[in-house]
Order: structure tokens, then C-alpha cells, then sequence
């Protein structure tokens, strides 16, 4: 893995074919960076970096100062920073690149040089100076330097480098004054241009929310920053999406359709953004928002050094022709590792998906399964090991793992087979998410493959916990035979509850009470995603009774987003198990567990339970995510007996608060695969999944979480509103529904038999052993619930 990363070597070509007389002689036509044919062998090692002293407030200067510094760190291994010249301690006799308009004799010199606007960049053995006429262009000298000069392509300390670069009488593009601006500044057509909520059904929840993607909230925030430098009104500039083709010169932010921005696009890597003036034309791009975020923070922090104020007092905005700001996101993204090839596969996007991982999604006609096994086939003759992998519905999945370099490649084909039996349109798809070794868990070989060799101490069980009135949550637990628990999220309503129920469970099972030498043991704990009705009493739990040695925890499971991939729905506690919550419950040597960040098509083993990933939130790209309850890590759970082996294992599908966009994708994906004998109704039965998956599952067990009053209100209210025909259909219409266990009364235990199926009749009340009683009604219901058949059913 690269840890400094400046421009990919296509951008490295397509700089020096915007800049023909690169390495011409050092006379060169005003307006074009020439540099000159003698070159010099420098020994880095040694160097300081010092930049002048500020006298404006622009970060990205010494950001960048930063940058060489790290970048001739690497190259020469010895330690280099970079500091203000103030703060330095180098005399002039020492080795220094001076940035900037110095103390130093070098620096006032070769700045005397420029001819109008412009930079020189100066070699000697114990000096290298790069200067502008002013900041703007220092800045723009130094990344040049960066780019050109110790980029990628050097692996020496000691590279040979030009004796001089200039650029003298820059041509100036002046994006606007303070009589206006000939700029549209332009943004993709499938981005949600209005604060109003993407989808229609969630107008009036997120009413108060700022519901636009990031690149029209980046061009607002633009508009207005130009609008203030130039004292004109922000509807005095054009702004708008590229629906039409343009009209005159415009300012591109993302990913849009304009031949100049993709042009610009394609030269970077997955990692890469930039911001640059390319033929008139002002540039902002990068693969991904989190690349988008970098350029747009660049070109904020510049505006004030591009304007400028005429001696008759006139201010305009202006930067010059070939100027740019680039580099990569975020350094620890692995880039390090070989893409797909072949006819038809392009890069679409990328996307951040946090904890050090990136996305790359390619589509094209060339994207198939063939394409998938051809990719998985390179990787593995370039050293990398399967760990997982899975087939389904013409979908293929697989994990590879690359032990020399600490590379985790999580690689999948996306065939969305059944979309027309459901009326969905996808464009098949394909998926790689890289990591380092060192930022993700590599999962253990035990947990990769079925377990037969667990000593088995019981039978399994499913328990709902109920939610008490006024409440909300979400909360199961899952008995394994060898006396463990999986822990399905935990709800909000007060940890002592969830933790009674656990200690009830362990002690009837070990027939001791709960103690140090005696803990309670979760395998894995699941938590769907980051709303605090679901990670707030596992997080008490977990943080507490790990420390007092009372419970034992193996693994938590989940799948959490970053801000920029979900930024339109950036508001409440969605961002927190992001954050450092995951690392403040593992305790501070990590050792409390083991986070298994988990994508679609996985599977994982404890003792008689087989996990199997559905859904994650980043299976969503190429789509924007538009409700926070679509970022759940959605499971099937299969559970089989080891006095029972070859019999069908029990099936339970757990869609935690899953909404319309991952109900679609999952019915695209699987079809009749879906089908379980247990389904987790999503979202507490308010605004989840749609009837095309209910029906699709068509389980005879339906856990509902929620309270008894919001299950009775669901299931009287009247029909036409999303949640109640929902519910409704589920319940009274759909005939293999059969039992109904709702979050409510009782802490509702389903124990299974020696052969692995769930024994109905002998249901009980976890914390006490208290035998439930059914009712045949379903309003009003109870904890427990024996479904009438329905008109026609056989059953």
C-alpha cells in the first residue's frame, strides 16, 4: 500500500500532453511551463522543507509543504519536515527547498526572475527553490514540483531534476468580476438538486433536513463565495445541472456528462480528485464525494489568493490557465493491487465506505460472471488467497486476502437476475472493495467453515425481547448449541433488560448464576446499523460487562457507512458506530472483540449457525442512498442440529430497519432465493420493506418488533397508507403466516427440538421460565400469536 500518494501516471501524461514544451529549452512562449534540458542529480536525504511565512490564510500551502516533506521521507527513508520559515532552524548554508518569497537570498532571486505572472522552480546542489509572483502561484509551483518532479515515478532519493522550471506571463481565466460572470456552474442531472427528500413518502419526516446531494450543495456554497468576494448577489451567477449541452464556459463539479470534466476524470486513479483550469474550463472532480470534498475545500481555501482588486478598484476572480490542485483523498486507501481489464469494463464511481476501505464499481457490457472469474483468476496467480465465496441466483461473490502485502480484496458480480419478475431496473455491476490487513479483521479459518466439532450443551432458541410502552428498539437473541448467543442489535430501552435476559438464558443452560469464571458468551454480536434504538444498549452491555469479566464476546458484525457516501441523510446518530464507538467498546488494547466489517454474499460459522450476508448499504452504489434506515446490514441466519445432520437447516431473515431501496435490490438480486421460515418485519413495522418481499419470503414465523400498541394501531389502521396494507398484507393476507411473535409482555423464547426445528407449543418467558399462552385473535394480539387461516388456506 502507497502511504503518500501524489497523481496516477495517466494524469502524469495527460499533464505533460497539456504542457508540450515540458522539457524544451528554458525559453519557451509566455503562457507555457517550459523546463530546461540540463538536469541536475539531487541528494534529498538531508533536505528541510520551509515555506515562507505566512501572510494570508490559506492552509493549502503548507499542506502541501506537508505533503513534499512526507513524500521525500519515503523516497530517501530519512525523516523530513516542513516548517514556516520562521520556525525553522536551517541556516542558509544548509540544505532547504524554500517555498515561497523566503528570508532567503535564493528565494527574492529567482522570484526577481518571473517575468509578469508566473513561477520558477531553481535546482542546485544544496537548493531548490520554487516561487511564485505571488502565493497563487507559488502554490501552483509547488505542485508541479510534486507532480514532476518526485511523483510516483521516481523510487530514488536522488532524482535527476530539471536545473530550471518557469512559467512566465501566465494567461489569466477569469471565472468572474464584480460586474458578473460568463461561468455556469454545472452539477450532475441524477443528483437531488431539492431540499425537499428524494422520495415522496419521507417529504414530511425529513421536512427540516437539507436533503441535496453534496455536489449541488458544494456549488451553492461556491456561488456564494464568489457572490461575497465580488459584491455580487448569488442569483446574478447561472448555476444548474448537465442535462443540456453547455452554452459557454462553465465551472463542473463530480461526475457529470461533459467531455472536459470526464476527459480529466479518466486521467485519475480511484483515489484521486483535482480541481484544475483545463482550456478555459474550471474542473472539480474525483471519483468519489469523499475526492469531491478535497477539491472543494482546495478551491475555497484559494478563492481569496485569486482575487484580485484593479487600481480603478475593480475585483475579479482569476486563476491561471493549467492551474491545478490534485492528490488523493485519503492516504490509506489501498490502491495497490491490479483493476479488471477487458473490452466493455469501465469504472463508474468509487465510494468511500470507511474503516480504511474503498469501493470501485465497474459496469460496461463486458461486466459478467466470466469477467468476475477472470479477475478472481489474475488475483490468485498474483498471490492471493480465497477465503470466502458464494454463488447465488447467477451473483458471485469472493474474499481474497494477499498476505505480503496486507491486502483484503472483497470482490462481487451483481447479475440482478430476477429484477424484471419484480419490474426493477439495475445495470449489472462489478464490485471490489480493497483494505488493508492492518485497518479490517481478516476473519479466523473457524469461522469460515461449518463447525461440527463444538461440543453441544443445548438446544437452540430464538428469543424476542420485549420492548416496554413508549418505547422503541429492536432486540433477539439466538441460543447456539454450544451455549452461546448471537446477539441481534439490543434496542434503546435500558441495558438491564437485555442483560437479565441474557443472564436467565446462560444460567439455565450452565446451571450456574453468571460470574468471572462462569461469563456469559456471545459469538457475535449484530448490530443492523447506527440509530441508537439499536446500538445503545449493546453498547452499555458490551462496554460494562466485558470489563467486569461477565461476558465473554467473540466478534461484532456489521457494515457502517461514511459521511460522504451518505450525505444527504447526514443528521441524527446515523454516523456514530462510524465514529468511535466500535473502538471505544472493543477497550483500549482492541482486545474486547473483533469487528467483522461484512459485505454481501459472505458467510460465517458458529458452532450450528450459518450467517449469511444479504445486503449491505454500499450494494446500494450506483444509487444515493435516501433514507438512513436503508444503510442496515440485512443477515439470513441458518440453523441446523447436530443430532440431526443432513436436515434442512430452520431459516430466519433479519432485515433490522431495512427500507423500499434495499427491499428492491434484495427481490432484484434473489428472488425465490429470499425464501425463509422466519421473518424479522423491518423497521418495527412502520415504513420497511415492500410486499414483493413478504411475499417472496413467505414465512410461516413473523417476529415483529415493536409494542403491542403499535402492532394493534398497524393492524386496524386503514388501508392505503404504506405501513398499515403492509403489516396487514403480511398478517391477514399472506397464508403461510402462521405465527406472529410480537415485542411485547413477554421476553418470548421459541426453544427448538433434537432435530432443529422450533417446538411452537413449548414457548416461554426467558427471565423466568414461564410457559406462554397464545391468542387466536389477532386484535387484539399479545406477545404470541396463532394466525387464523386465512380464507382458501390449506394448512
Amino acid at each position: 500500500m502507497r502511504k503518500i500518494r501524489f497523481l496516477s501516471f495517466a494524469l502524469l501524461a495527460f499533464m505533460m500532453a497539456t504542457f508540450l514544451p515540458l522539457f524544451a529549452s528554458c525559453a519557451g512562449a509566455a503562457g507555457e511551463i517550459t523546463a530546461s534540458k540540463k538536469t541536475i542529480d539531487v541528494d534529498l536525504s538531508g533536505f528541510a522543507v520551509v515555506y515562507e511565512q505566512s501572510t494570508t490564510n490559506t492552509t493549502t500551502l503548507p499542506e502541501l509543504a506537508v505533503k513534499l516533506a512526507s513524500r521525500i521521507s519515503a523516497l530517501t527513508g530519512t525523516a523530513t519536515k516542513a516548517l514556516e520559515m520562521k520556525n525553522a532552524k536551517t541556516t542558509p548554508e544548509d540544505k532547504e527547498i524554500l517555498i515561497g518569497l523566503t528570508s532567503r537570498k535564493e528565494s527574492e532571486k529567482a522570484h526577481k526572475s518571473i517575468k509578469g505572472d508566473g513561477f520558477s522552480i531553481q535546482v542546485t546542489d544544496d537548493k531548490i527553490v520554487i516561487v511564485g509572483s505571488d502565493v497563487l502561484f507559488t502554490v501552483q509551483a509547488l505542485q508541479y514540483f510534486i507532480n514532476h518532479c518526485v511523483g510516483d515515478e521516481v523510487t530514488s532519493g536522488t532524482p535527476s531534476l530539471p536545473e530550471r522550471v518557469t512559467l512566465n506571463k501566465a494567461k489569466l481565466v477569469t471565472l468572474a468580476t464584480d460586474e458578473g460572470s460568463d461561468y455556469t456552474f454545472v452539477y450532475s442531472k441524477d443528483l437531488n438538486a431539492s431540499r425537499l427528500h428524494a422520495d415522496p413518502d419521507f417529504q414530511g419526516i425529513y421536512a427540516s433536513c437539507d436533503n441535496r446531494d453534496y455536489p449541488v450543495v458544494a456549488t451553492t456554497n461556491i456561488v456564494s463565495k464568489i457572490a461575497e468576494l465580488t459584491g455580487l448577489r448569488a442569483k446574478d451567477l447561472k448555476d444548474k445541472n448537465d442535462a443540456k449541452e453547455a452554452e459557454g464556459p462553465e465551472m463542473m463539479l463530480g461526475i457529470l456528462n461533459r467531455e472536459a470534466s470526464t476527459s480529466v476524470l479518466h486521467t485519475l486513479d480511484g483515489d484521486e480528485f483535482i480541481f484544475c483550469v483545463r482550456e478555459g474550463q474550471y474542473i472539480l472532480t474525483a471519483w468519489n464525494d469523499a475526492g469531491l470534498v478535497e477539491a472543494y475545500d482546495a478551491i475555497m481555501d484559494l478563492f481569496s489568493l485569486a482575487t484580485k482588486k484593479t487600481e480603478d478598484g475593480k475585483v475579479s476572480i482569476a486563476f491561471p490557465e493549467g492551474f491545478e490542485i490534485s492528490g488523493s483523498a485519503f492516504e490509506e486507501w489501498v490502491m495497490d493491487f491490479t483493476r479488471p481489464q477487458g473490452e466493455g469494463i469501465s469504472l463508474y464511481n468509487t465510494l468511500d465506505t470507511s474503516n480504511g476501505c474503498l469501493q470501485f464499481l465497474y459496469t460496461g457490457e463486458g461486466v459478467n460472471a466470466e469477467a468476475f472469474r477472470t479477475y478472481c483468476s489474475t488475483l490468485k496467480s498474483e498471490g492471493y488467497r480465497v477465503i470466502t465465496e458464494n454463488s447465488i441466483e447467477g451473483s458471485e461473490f469472493a474474499t481474497l486476502v494477499h498476505d505480503a502485502k496486507k491486502i483484503m480484496l472483497y470482490v462481487a458480480y451483481n447479475a440482478y437476475s430476477h429484477q424484471e419478475e419484480y419490474g426493477h431496473e439495475y445495470k449489472e455491476c462489478l464490485r471490489i472493495v480493497s483494505a488493508s490487513t492492518d485497518r479490517v479483521t481478516v476473519p479466523a479459518p473457524e469461522i469460515l467453515a461449518p463447525n461440527t466439532s463444538y461440543k453441544k450443551v443445548t438446544n437452540s432458541a430464538v428469543t424476542a425481547i420485549a420492548v416496554p410502552e413508549g418505547a422503541v428498539g429492536l432486540a433477539y437473541v439466538v441460543t447456539l448449541e454450544d451455549g452461546s448467543f448471537v446477539v441481534f442489535d439490543g434496542g434503546a430501552s435500558g441495558p438491564a433488560v437485555l442483560w437479565n435476559v441474557l443472564t436467565s438464558l446462560h444460567e439455565r443452560i450452565s446451571g450456574k448464576p453468571t460470574s468471572r469464571e462462569n461469563p456469559v458468551h456471545v459469538s457475535a454480536w449484530v448490530i443492523t446499523h447506527s440509530h441508537g434504538d439499536h446500538y445503545a444498549v449493546a453498547n452499555s452491555i458490551i462496554s460494562t460487562r466485558t470489563a467486569s469479566g461477565l461476558l465473554k464476546m467473540d466478534y461484532l458484525i456489521g457494515n457502517y457507512p461514511s459521511g460522504t457516501s451518505i450525505f444527504p441523510i447526514l443528521n441524527g446518530d446515523i454516523m456514530t458506530m462510524s465514529g468511535t464507538l466500535i473502538s471505544g467498546m472493543a477497550g483500549t488494547d482492541q482486545s474486547v472483540f473483533k469487528f467483522l466489517k461484512v459485505h454481501t454474499g459472505q458467510k460465517y460459522y458458529f458452532a450450528n449457525l450459518e450467517i449469511e450476508v444479504m445486503m449491505t448499504y454500499d450494494d446500494h452504489n450506483p444509487f444515493r442512498i435516501n433514507n438512513q434506515n436503508d444503510t442496515n446490514t440485512v443477515l439470513r441466519f441458518s440453523l441446523s442440529a447436530k443430532d440431526n445432520p443432513g436436515a434442512t437447516p430452520y431459516t430466519q431473515l433479519w432485515l433490522g430497519d431495512a427500507n423500499k431501496q434495499q427491499s428492491r435490490f434484495m427481490c432484484a438480486m434473489y428472488g425465490d432465493y429470499m425464501k425463509s421460515d422466519m421473518v424479522q418485519v423491518a423497521h418495527h413495522g412502520n415504513i420497511g420493506c415492500e410486499n414483493d418481499l413478504y411475499d417472496t419470503v413467505n414465512a410461516e414465523t413473523v417476529f415483529f418488533p415493536n409494542t403491542l400498541n403499535a402492532f394493534n394501531a398497524y393492524m386496524t389502521g386503514g388501508r392505503g397508507w404504506w405501513v398499515n396494507d403492509v403489516d396487514q398484507h403480511l398478517v391477514f393476507e399472506n397464508p403461510n403466516t402462521d405465527y406472529v411473535f410480537v415485542s411485547a409482555n413477554a421476553h418470548t423464547t421459541i426453544p427448538f427440538d433434537d432435530t432443529g426445528k422450533p417446538n411452537y407449543d413449548g414457548i416461554f418467558d426467558a427471565t423466568d421460565g414461564t410457559p406462554i399462552e397464545y391468542t387466536t385473535s389477532v386484535i387484539p394480539g399479545d406477545a404470541a400469536i396463532k394466525v387464523p387461516p386465512v380464507p382458501g388456506e390449506e394448512s
